[in-house]
């Protein structure tokens, strides 16, 4: 059987890699060999089973190990007492510093301190669930879990810090390293392993979960609880992208290419957190002005954008299983967010950066396969502007591939 030239490259890269590890195991042992000179003078290439048997001794495994525990330890010790000089006088501070839940925030403030410092970083250069990062989280968690155990359980506040630290850390670590193998997924050989599958799957209900808690969060810090309603749009918009490109990239290495709107969980999670949302924005505009005001200042298209997307997902679910009709709620949420989108980019045009310009454009544009060709609930008054829109964009393409053509 012949090979591809794509297999011979990853076979060609495996290769690599084992030649790599052979040659840090000879690097390593080397020192431990009894005789230098005799080492100098053999001829590995000529005999390697009677070499490795001269360097893979029992007495070479213990010295070598004896070695590495002692600098291990030293390490250790010395990490420790740097850590101890970085966070023992943050933590003084903090306490001195903070009035409401002083020890608890000081706790919460080392943990994200030590995830900035440490783990965000190894993580971006060695990947998610490097050994690097293995002995770190549990003082990351220790820091967490100790700042969660000074706060009382009925403080909403505990959000917040949940938000802060653990929704950041997925934001710099997780949400990377799903992007990662969604845009690998149609490589050979690249799947994602199942530990990694379960904890990236661990993460999005974690996820799922403070979606449906934080809205009831009573805060009583004012400056934290201006910030609920903006943070909540930020979590909504990180659930939805990135459920959608975990979702593709298993179905692929499944063997199939079922949508994630043809999945029923899915759809039912989207309509309710749309409700949700909607709800929680209502309450803040009448009980909490401060929150809905900062959102409202801060958010751009954030809002539009995310709920527009959610309810394309549901209707692509609703067409899918075939139980849409154009009298669903969701045809209006859809088109109205449409619009909303595209309103925003007119009066914000000079105001965007390439890059908005460009995300806006590809997330109005994408339209609903099979549903969104210009024709389906056309007579509805909510969906006239929209199909007016994609009639238009069709007509316009087919020009330009005429001019093209001429």
């Amino acid at each position: 059987m012949k090979l591809s030239e794509n297999n011979f490259k990853e076979s060609e890269k495996k290769l690599t890699f084992f030649s790599l590890i052979q040659a840090t195991f000879l690097a390593i042992f080397l020192g431990g060999m009894s005789s230098k000179e005799e080492m100098q003078n053999y001829d590995i290439k000529g005999d390697w089973i009677t070499w490795l048997k001269m360097t893979y001794t029992k007495e070479n495994f213990t010295l070598f190990f004896s070695k590495w525990s002692k600098r291990i330890l030293k390490f250790v010790i010395v990490f420790t007492i740097i850590n101890t000089f970085i966070f023992l006088p943050l933590f003084i501070y903090k306490v001195k510093a903070e009035k409401h839940y002083p020890v608890a925030r000081a706790y919460f403030t080392c943990a994200m301190k030590f995830d900035l410092l440490y783990i965000a970083p190894l993580s971006k250069v060695f990947g998610h669930g490097n050994i690097f990062t293995w002995p770190l989280y549990p003082i990351k968690d220790a820091f967490y879990d100790l700042g969660m155990k000074n706060m009382p359980e009925q403080e909403g506040e505990r959000e917040i810090w949940w938000f802060n630290i653990r929704f950041v850390e997925y934001k710099l670590v997780i949400e990377p390293a799903i992007y990662d193998w969604d845009m690998l997924r149609t490589k050979v050989d690249k799947t994602i392993p199942k530990w990694e599958e379960k904890s990236f799957a661990k993460w999005n209900d974690e996820l799922y979960k403070h979606l449906n808690s934080f809205p009831d969060a009573n805060i009583s810090d004012k400056k934290l609880k201006k910030e609920k309603l903006i943070r909540y749009i930020d979590l909504l918009d990180s659930y939805y992208w990135n459920t959608t490109a975990l979702h593709s990239k298993l179905e692929e290495q499944k063997g199939r290419k079922q949508p994630i709107w043809a999945d029923k969980m899915y759809s039912d999670r989207y309509e309710g957190l749309i409700k949700k949302f909607e709800d929680f924005k209502e309450y803040s505009k009448k009980y909490e002005p401060e929150s809905y005001k900062y959102f409202e200042e801060k958010k751009q298209y954030k809002e539009e954008a995310i709920i527009y997307s959610l309810a394309k997902g549901i209707i692509g679910s609703k067409f899918q299983r075939k139980i849409l009709t154009c009298k669903d709620p969701m045809i209006n949420v859809f088109a109205d967010n449409h619009t909303k989108l595209r309103d925003y980019e007119k009066e914000h045009k000079n105001a965007l950066n390439p890059g908005q310009q460009i995300n806006l454009q590809l997330l109005y544009s994408g339209g609903i396969p099979g549903f969104s060709n210009g024709k389906a609930c056309i007579q509805e008054p909510s969906m006239k502007e929209y199909n007016n829109y994609c009639t238009k964009s069709i007509n316009d393409f087919n020009n330009s591939i005429k001019r093209k053509d001429k």
